[in-house]
């Protein structure tokens, strides 16, 4: 299972807004019992507050892609070009990524 984790707080335009965003994933055997994996940073291209969402890796001919929703940390509600983009990575090992958005 794989999900997105904001790392900190910081204060935005409204109020508080989570910044940065790691990649953790969790695996199990059974549907039941979880064991989280070593956290997985993805590469960021608008700098450290960089947010991450709706992270869809899937296996592709022995490489992984990850296609991902990212936005800046502040201002992505209501000013030109902070909003919402599609991402994209690839892996070979889920630690290592490789951003080619």
């Amino acid at each position: 299972m794989w999900y997105v984790s904001g790392r900190r707080w910081i204060d935005g335009d409204s109020g508080p807004e989570i910044a940065g965003s790691s990649m953790p994933h969790a695996v199990s055997s059974d549907g039941l019992t979880w064991r989280e994996r070593e956290t997985a940073i993805m590469p960021t291209v608008l700098g450290e507050d960089e947010c991450h969402d709706l992270l869809c890796p899937i296996e592709i001919e022995g490489a992984w892609h990850a296609f991902f929703a990212y936005r800046h940390a502040t201002g992505f509600r209501d000013r030109p070009g902070r909003g919402y983009r599609l991402g994209h990575a690839a892996s070979t090992d889920l630690k290592t990524w490789r951003r080619s958005d």
